[in-house]
């Protein structure tokens, strides 16, 4: 008996047991057999959408593969038959598998918790995949008038649900003006899922 403890999907393989001879050393007899560690080692992510934008998740399952893999929303299946989502299951070895799904022209009723359920019948086990959210974002930015001489500001809006903190940038053309990444480097305050 040998135990892996805390085994991760890399434990995956071919393991041989082999009996040997104790005075010659010769092995006498083997069998090679498959461990498979089943698990999900690429979860989707966390992503700011926008209106009638377009996103691409994926989830890479391993071990043997499973008999389903599907999509989640808000622990409910994502239905295949939807006009703005495609997917796509691409057997990637002989022990991973990985699970697409492209969103265009995103909608508000987009916006939940997504994850992947992977199923194998024979044991009846399923497990899943840690969830990614996927929460609405816009940006606002008013017309700004100067005066010869005198200061000019412009103020770039980003609007994202509280507790997340997008990048905001200001460009002049392809040139980059100025960015902020984190809440003490901007200007104003965070009020109701706003940053300034």
């Amino acid at each position: 008996t040998y135990t892996i403890s805390s085994a991760s999907v890399t434990a995956t393989g071919m393991y041989e047991c082999a009996m040997k001879s104790t005075s010659s050393g010769t092995t006498v007899k083997s069998l090679t057999m498959p461990l498979y560690v089943r698990g999900f080692s690429e979860s989707p992510s966390f992503q700011l959408i926008k209106t009638d934008g377009e996103i691409t998740m994926s989830c890479v399952v391993t071990g043997d593969h499973p008999n389903s893999l599907m999509w989640y929303k808000d622990n409910k299946v994502v239905s295949l038959l939807s006009f703005t989502k495609k997917f796509s299951t691409t057997v990637v070895d002989s022990t991973t598998t990985k699970l697409e799904m492209y969103i265009f022209n995103l909608k508000s009723t987009d916006v939940g918790r997504y994850k992947c359920k992977a199923t194998w019948t024979a044991d009846n086990m399923q497990i899943s995949s840690d969830e990614a959210l996927l929460l609405p974002a816009e940006v606002a930015m008013s017309e700004q008038y100067g005066v010869v001489g005198s200061a000019a500001t412009l103020v770039c809006v980003g609007i994202s649900p509280s507790g997340y903190v997008p990048q905001l940038s200001i460009y002049k053309g392809s040139s980059l003006l100025t960015k902020k990444e984190t809440p003490d480097l901007l200007k104003h305050t965070h009020r109701g899922g706003c940053w300034s």
